[in-house]
């Protein structure tokens, strides 16, 4: 029997497993031809190459990256909430289809703001260890948060564009311990998997961090809603006063 338990629990992980991969698979695939000029990137021969792939990496994220990685947060969150792990294929492009023109305007948004902080980043010349650097660092990991957060809202309600923006920041800036650690975790699975074998990023490297990124927004959502469901039950009781 407890043989029959170990190869059970050793084929829900591998089954999980085989899942988590094929969601990642068809992620990359719909990135192809970011991934292309990623590797391109590696064969340059001068700054002038590397210049030209960076801006066209640049150009095509939000056509390509933001649409397919809204698509995968849809997925990520039907599993979630549903525990559904069917029809993987058709339901990331019934969603990539649904969200592409929502997606492709808060691409373009969020890249410039990547953009501008990077560019800002390079010009100032900033040492790291100086105190200027935290600050850097700090505003980084609200920026992750706020790109993680704006596509797990995006496939959790429908709101307006700019109602999501708005959410995305507040949750950023109100919650910071969440935010750190959702970076912090993403930030350790990439590395193990990076530690582990170098193709394990090509495998898992997008699942799982829009797995933590969706349940730290997730209980964030939950936290929210039992405040929101306290403070309505306090005004509901108003007993008169003796």
């Amino acid at each position: 029997m407890e043989s029959m338990g170990m190869i059970g629990r050793f084929y829900q992980i591998s089954y999980w497993m085989m899942k988590l991969l094929l969601v990642n698979m068809i992620w990359v695939i719909f990135n192809f031809p970011i991934v292309y000029m990623v590797l391109a990137t590696l064969t340059v021969n001068s700054m002038d190459e590397l210049y030209l792939l960076l801006i066209i990496i640049i150009l095509l994220l939000p056509f390509i990256f933001f649409p397919a990685t809204n698509a995968m947060f849809a997925v990520v969150r039907r599993g979630v909430l549903y525990k559904k792990d069917d029809r993987l294929l058709s339901y990331f492009w019934k969603t990539y289809k649904q969200n592409y023109a929502r997606s492709l305007v808060g691409g373009i948004t969020i890249t410039v703001l990547w953009f501008v902080w990077i560019y800002n980043y390079q010009l100032s010349g900033i040492e790291l260890g100086s105190g200027l650097s935290y600050i850097y660092l700090a505003l980084t990991m609200f920026l992750l948060a706020f790109t993680s957060y704006f596509f797990a809202d995006s496939v959790h309600y429908h709101l307006t564009f700019i109602a999501s923006i708005k959410k995305s920041i507040i949750m950023s800036i109100g919650f910071p311990h969440y935010t750190i650690s959702i970076i912090g975790v993403s930030g350790v699975c990439l590395y193990i998997l990076y530690w582990l074998h170098p193709v394990f990023l090509v495998l898992y490297g997008g699942i799982l961090p829009a797995i933590i990124c969706f349940l730290g927004y997730y209980f964030i959502y939950l936290r929210a809603k039992r405040v929101k469901e306290t403070n309505e039950s306090k005004k509901q009781w108003n007993p008169q006063k003796a």
